[in-house]
């Protein structure tokens, strides 16, 4: 099976949207997001949009990360993406985060 991981540490609200590129993303169409935080937040969200391959533009997915809430570990496929972007949104300056991506293939 091929499996694609990818973390980016220590991010923060002033960093801004970042993107995670895809190996293989031809083929890797299952996707597993986690978000880490340094500490509770009292506010922020994480948008994630991708873009497909060949596409120019990304896709906002439905299912923003609530940052203040108890679930930060979201799955969504089949879809086929080159990249993965994160936009994080009314974080506290002082939180951090991190974000693992974790894709792979059917079967």
């Amino acid at each position: 099976m091929s499996l694609f991981n990818s973390v980016t540490s220590g991010k923060k609200q002033s960093d801004g949207a970042f993107t995670v590129l895809l190996q293989e993303s031809d083929r890797m169409c299952r996707h597993q997001v986690q978000v880490e935080l340094s500490a509770t937040p009292s506010a922020g969200t994480l948008a994630v949009a991708v873009r497909s391959p060949g596409a120019t533009g990304f896709v906002t997915l439905d299912g923003t990360f609530d940052l203040t809430g108890a679930e930060l570990l979201k799955t969504f496929g089949p879809v086929f993406a080159a990249e993965i972007r994160f936009t994080p949104a009314l974080l506290d300056a002082d939180k951090t985060f991190n974000v693992i991506v974790t894709s792979g293939v059917d079967g």
